[in-house]
């Protein structure tokens, strides 16, 4: 029996009866009424950009944090709640989790229309130091989308999964809070999504930083458990104190004046940073990824047509298709109408994000003749 039906079936048999005493009832609703179980926080997911579009598996099983800034699955996870609140359980050298190199598409909704250039911007950086390539999905173009692809939107708190997980894969950014320093904590929750943790969890990490365990949260502590040796993904570099998966010297401390991390190397002040890849960083991308010891200009993308046109428009303003013969401009729409912008001077035009931002000149044209593909990410409104 539900307890509501409990509840109503005690209710009408003191009403009409005198057969059950109050302490009797008490004691049977006391047996049988649901304890409310522990849960873990959960990340706020907005509607899909469309309505066709579902979100993965993984999104969809109520994700939960592993770490303060991680997401995991419900779904997913065959540990207890004890050692599920741990993140040494992600398997951070899965290659399940990697994805395509050369095409790891994303959306950004439109609830963070404002902050397209921050996300884009964090995604071109990775681009400048390693083999990866990223494309843009289109509200309009939705059924051309793939199946897997990271989804950036303005939900609950900076969070992402580690690494692939399949489907409309979450970045949760809380527009204001987690783009409040510039690209630096897109770019750290994007490195999430490409299969990394965190440095200061790396199994060796107590040969190079104290933790200061009194000064920590007690609800935080366990975001500090060291991650397995085999799982680490470490790719043979030493500790990176300047990585940007490194926390800061206060991480979850219960007071802003106190440290909670410190090098136990005295000539190291400051820890980690939230503005850059470092340069271990930038290698294990590229070891991971399988990419070339050292990363060459971009050619732009494969089966070029050189007689690809200017977009069509939608009153949209940021920057669209290039011309595919000149990469020092862009195309801006002004209404209806297409115009031709020169970009800074010594930055050459990005396919892959639609922004001057590319130190070297390459090919700009699209994969395809798709005069339309580059137009408005935002078109559809999915209220």
């Amino acid at each position: 029996m539900s307890h509501s039906n409990l509840v109503e079936a005690i209710a009408i048999a003191m009403k009409f009866t005198n057969a059950m005493p109050l302490w009797l009832a008490v004691a049977i609703l006391a047996i049988y009424s649901p304890t409310e179980s522990k849960s873990f926080p959960k990340a706020t997911l907005a509607k899909p950009p469309i309505n066709d579009v579902k979100l993965s598996s993984s999104s969809r099983g109520m994700p939960a944090y592993v770490d303060d800034d991680i997401f995991v699955s419900l779904k997913s996870r065959t540990e207890s709640f004890s050692e599920s609140l741990n993140p040494s359980w992600v398997n951070y050298s899965d290659p399940k989790l990697l994805w395509n190199p050369q095409d790891i598409p994303y959306f950004i909704d439109p609830s963070l229309a404002n902050y397209t250039h921050v996300i884009t911007t964090s995604i071109s950086k990775f681009s400048e130091v390693s083999c990866l390539r990223f494309r843009e999905l289109y509200s309009h173009e939705s059924n051309l989308w793939p199946k897997d692809y990271l989804y950036f939107n303005n939900s609950e708190g900076c969070a992402s999964f580690i690494g692939r997980q399949g489907g409309a894969q979450l970045i949760s950014l809380q527009a204001e809070r987690c783009t409040a320093d510039g690209a630096g904590k897109v770019m750290h929750l994007i490195l999430h999504s490409l299969g990394f943790g965190h440095e200061h969890n790396r199994p060796d990490r107590d040969k190079a930083i104290r933790i200061h365990w009194l000064n920590v949260n007690e609800t935080k502590r366990h975001y500090l458990i060291k991650y397995n040796g085999t799982d680490a993904a470490m790719y043979n570099e030493s500790y990176d104190y300047d990585s940007l998966m490194h926390g800061s010297n206060t991480l979850f401390t219960i007071n802003s004046s106190l440290v909670t991390l410190t090098a136990r190397n005295d000539s190291i002040m400051e820890l980690g940073n939230r503005d850059h890849l470092s340069e271990k960083d930038i290698r294990r991308l590229n070891a991971r990824y399988s990419c070339s010891s050292t990363t060459e200009a971009p050619t732009g993308q494969t089966g070029c047509d050189p007689t690809a046109s200017a977009p069509t428009c939608y009153g949209e303003t940021r920057p669209t298709l290039a011309d595919p013969t000149d990469c020092t401009k862009y195309y801006v729409c002004q209404g209806s109408e297409p115009i031709r912008m020169p970009c800074p001077e010594g930055l050459f035009y990005n396919p892959f994000i639609f922004v001057c931002d590319w130190p070297w000149a390459t090919i700009c044209c699209p994969a395809t003749k798709r005069p339309n593909s580059t137009t408005i990410s935002h078109m559809a409104n999915t209220e």
